[in-house]
């Protein structure tokens, strides 16, 4: 029998503010997360005296990590994501799957919204740019040897 595919319902984001060194906050009412990936972009260092291409890639690149939140004005995980967007910080950041993989990652909130619809929930669309080295399951991404 094969491994089951698991559902990645129960994805938790946690923000660590620049003002509170050491904490975690989990921000409640998240929607639908993209994208926590990665990716490097390739140079052609193809030659003549070859005939097949060849590739080097460069240094590793995150995607900006977006994701809605149903927002409630008092809601703490809420009001430190706006706090630390209008000051421009640099916080950490703790994406926990399902499956028990964590990254842990700096960055700072690049863009916010609210969208108000006619018919629909309130929300606040964030959008988070890593910056800097970052560990997945424990290991650090990104240093140079």
């Amino acid at each position: 029998m094969g491994v089951a595919a698991r559902s990645s319902h129960g994805t938790l984001i946690a923000h660590q503010p620049a003002l509170a060194p050491g904490v975690f906050l989990t921000i409640s009412e998240i929607g639908d997360i993209s994208d926590l990936g990665t990716s490097r972009n390739a140079t052609d260092v193809s030659v003549h005296n070859e005939d097949i291409d060849t590739y080097v890639l460069g240094i590793m690149r995150r995607d900006v990590v977006s994701f809605p939140v149903n927002y409630v004005a008092g809601d703490p995980s809420h009001q430190a994501l706006l706090e630390s967007h209008w000051n421009g910080d640099v916080d950490g950041w703790r994406a926990t799957w399902p499956d028990a993989d964590v990254m842990i990652f700096s960055g700072g909130i690049s863009a916010m919204g609210k969208p108000a619809p006619v018919d629909g929930a309130l929300r606040q669309n964030v959008s988070i740019r890593p910056s800097g080295l970052f560990s997945y399951n424990g290991e650090i991404i990104g240093a140079v040897e």
